[in-house]
């Protein structure tokens, strides 16, 4: 289970809607401390994006994974957007920022228009490839 604070979720949600604009897709990482489950950080990789999909930039991401080591830090949840119904596509499987076992990517419907987490599903990384899992499960939004 992650835990998030209203606050960040709250900043989530700005970032993911001012970014696409209504219409592209957006990308945002939550990350926290390597041993913990704590989201302390909202982080807005560099990218290209379209209605149908996103590009994380490899120069940038390739500095994230040293400064997140440097700070014995990790990501604790991939967010992006869709600008209709939330599903994890082929490509959200092949171009998610991580490919291990557990790795999390939860996508968030209607361009990050509605409220909270409505209508986000969420997928796990399992030994058998993505699997949709109970969002409620494994997200627990705190005060």
């Amino acid at each position: 289970m992650i835990a998030v604070s209203q606050g960040v979720l709250e900043h989530t949600l700005d970032v993911l809607r001012t970014c696409g604009r209504g219409r592209d897709e957006c990308v945002v990482l939550w990350t926290g401390p390597s041993d913990g489950i704590a989201v302390e950080q909202v982080v807005h990789p560099r990218h290209v994006a379209s209605p149908a999909s996103y590009r994380v930039d490899p120069g940038w991401l390739n500095e994230f994974w040293l400064e997140l080591a440097r700070n014995n830090q990790s990501v604790q949840a991939q967010l992006h957007t869709h600008p209709g119904e939330a599903f994890h596509s082929s490509a959200d499987d092949g171009g998610a920022l991580g490919g291990h076992v557990g790795f999390l990517s939860i996508v968030i419907p209607d361009a990050a228009c509605r409220q909270a987490l409505d209508g986000a599903r969420a997928y796990q990384i399992k030994s058998e490839g993505w699997q949709e899992v109970v969002l409620e499960r494994i997200v627990r939004v705190i005060p």
